[in-house]
């Protein structure tokens, strides 16, 4: 499972610029297409949720795979084709299953857990969950203090926040201390209290660790737009979220 997750970077690294939108396959019958036991397939996909977003993720030729969010926040399916077997998972944060439907339709399950480690001024889905659905509405804005345009969009992503009373989650690259975050801040004369570093699966399936700054909008309690890439103005910013939000004029 951790190759799984993993894998996701290689490919969307190549596509990052594309604000968020890789190779997408929209239909899961696209997917099963000539697989003996598509029937069983298409239950288990429907029993767990998928909201059948399909993206290609690091595969063969000979044996692709693709991921789709649920319509659960932090719970994400991969589907790994072979000659004659399909494998799909459901992994969480905590734990996942393996479901593997050979050629004649049999399953057979495989489950574990990922050990979890808490830590200080983390970001983990349950303060995600928690944020998004204390807000209506709101974008979320991941940085470096590594990058000094990734600091630059924050004062834009703020300024916004500020002048149309926008939600605004701001977290920070995992890699960084607490005191890289602060010098920067200082240095930029920026003003918050306490910035969490990015450990949520959630946003890391969604690409936000990818690319600094980077950001996505979120409405009635679930994450709506695709990931926005690189640094913007506020005007800019603005533009691309009042697709998505609604933001006064």
């Amino acid at each position: 499972m951790n190759k799984f997750i993993n894998s996701i970077y290689v490919l969307s690294v190549l596509s990052i610029y594309s604000v968020g939108h890789t190779s997408i396959i929209p239909k899961a019958k696209n997917l099963l297409e000539n697989f003996r036991c598509s029937k069983e397939a298409k239950e288990l996909l429907s029993s767990w949720q998928s909201t059948q977003q399909w993206e290609a993720i690091a595969s063969t030729p000979t044996s692709p795979e693709y991921t789709t969010p649920t319509k659960k926040m932090s719970v994400w399916i991969q589907m790994k084709k072979n000659k004659n077997d399909l494998l799909i998972s459901k992994v969480t944060p905590f734990n996942y299953i393996d479901v593997k439907i050979s050629g004649n339709c049999k399953k057979s399950i495989k489950q574990g857990k990922f050990k979890i480690s808490k830590k200080k001024y983390s970001l983990d889905d349950t303060k995600l969950a928690s944020f998004i659905h204390k807000n209506k509405q709101g974008i979320i804005y991941s940085w470096s203090p590594q990058m000094e345009l990734s600091i630059r969009g924050l004062k834009e992503i703020l300024e916004l926040s500020k002048e149309k009373k926008i939600p605004l989650l701001v977290v920070a690259d995992p890699e960084v201390t607490q005191k890289q975050i602060k010098e920067a801040l200082k240095r930029f004369s920026i003003n918050l209290d306490k910035v969490l570093v990015n450990r949520s699966f959630e946003l890391k399936m969604r690409k936000s660790f990818i690319h600094y700054p980077s950001t996505l909008a979120f409405k009635d309690g679930a994450i709506i737009s695709p990931i926005y890439p690189g640094y913007a103005s506020k005007k800019r910013y603005e533009n691309f979220y009042s697709k998505y939000i609604d933001i006064k004029k």
